[in-house]
């Protein structure tokens, strides 16, 4: 696979879940297990659902191809990444083995719906739509990044100075929405707006800064990365990452203790510094978002 390629791919990828949309379709493809080595917390163990700790497993929907959250490794062909193996350790501390279904995204909230698994891990974005639906344990923030050229051109440093700037977003997505946040803050200053390029494909994007006809991009952070760790000779991401949304695991509307005990766990994995080793292992520590808030989103 060439640079390119993967960097379309990565783009393509993480981009499809960020254009906050809601999910159909239920397809799901196979299940897989994977056990944690981490020893139990009794008190978070007997906060299990009976049925689930019964039963022994904490079975999740996930979407497998959404690099670095979760991937197939090439090496073991292992279901892995970030979501994947905090999952894991989540399960263990509640005394559980966790089972994955590999669903497409588009299909992750009906399988919940239709209880082919117990809860979601799949950089689902907390909104206060959805939260009429599903509860959120959030645990990560996605926000917006800036990516230019290699070799950083015009000298961005960071938001304001897109202000005047050809900046290209994909049409209803994060980066355009940030786009618009950064324009208003640009002519509360008296500055000129972000002349905003919108494409409506992901691979317009890179395309667009190699031709010159942008400047900048505004993508989620995690897809700008991706598309920097994909091809470092082509482009550069630039200041820190903004706009930020929270995202994180969801449960049932009635499964509260469920969805309490994650909290507890993710709380815990937080406290022994296990929750930071893997934002860093997955270079992802632009998104940490601490205390396993309950419906954080305010949006």
């Amino acid at each position: 696979m060439t640079s390119s390629t993967r960097m379309l791919t990565a783009l393509a990828t993480v981009g499809s879940l960020l254009l906050l949309t809601g999910c159909g379709g239920d397809a799901v493809s196979e299940n897989t297990t994977g056990e944690s080595t981490r020893t139990a917390d009794s008190a978070i163990a007997d906060a299990v659902p009976d049925s689930i700790r019964a039963d022994g497993k904490l079975t999740i929907g996930v979407d497998p191809n959404v690099p670095p959250l979760a991937f197939t490794d090439a090496a073991t062909q292992e279901l892995t990444g970030f979501e994947v193996d905090l999952a894991r350790e989540i399960a263990g501390t509640m005394g559980l083995e966790a089972e994955f279904a590999t669903t497409p995204f588009s299909g992750l909230i009906a399988g919940l719906d239709a209880r082919r698994y117990e809860t979601v891990m799949s950089a689902v974005t907390d909104t206060k739509e959805r939260q009429q639906t599903v509860d959120f344990i959030d645990y990560f923030n996605i926000g917006a990044g800036i990516m230019v050229q290699e070799g950083n051109p015009l000298g961005i440093a960071e938001q304001l100075d897109l202000c005047g700037t050809r900046t290209v977003v994909m049409g209803n997505s994060l980066g355009e929405r940030a786009a618009d946040s950064v324009s208003k803050d640009c002519v509360a200053q008296g500055r000129p707006e972000v002349d905003k390029l919108v494409v409506q494909g992901l691979p317009d994007i890179p395309q667009s800064l190699t031709t010159g006809r942008a400047d900048a991009a505004l993508n989620a952070m995690m897809g700008v990365v991706a598309a920097e760790t994909a091809a470092p000779d082509t482009f550069d991401v630039v200041g820190e990452a903004f706009n930020n949304i929270p995202a994180g695991a969801i449960t049932h509307k009635e499964d509260v203790e469920l969805r309490d005990a994650m909290a507890q766990a993710i709380v815990a994995l937080q406290d022994d510094g296990t929750y930071d080793r893997l934002l860093e292992q997955y270079d992802l520590g632009f998104g940490s978002l601490k205390g396993a808030p309950i419906n954080s989103a305010e949006l």
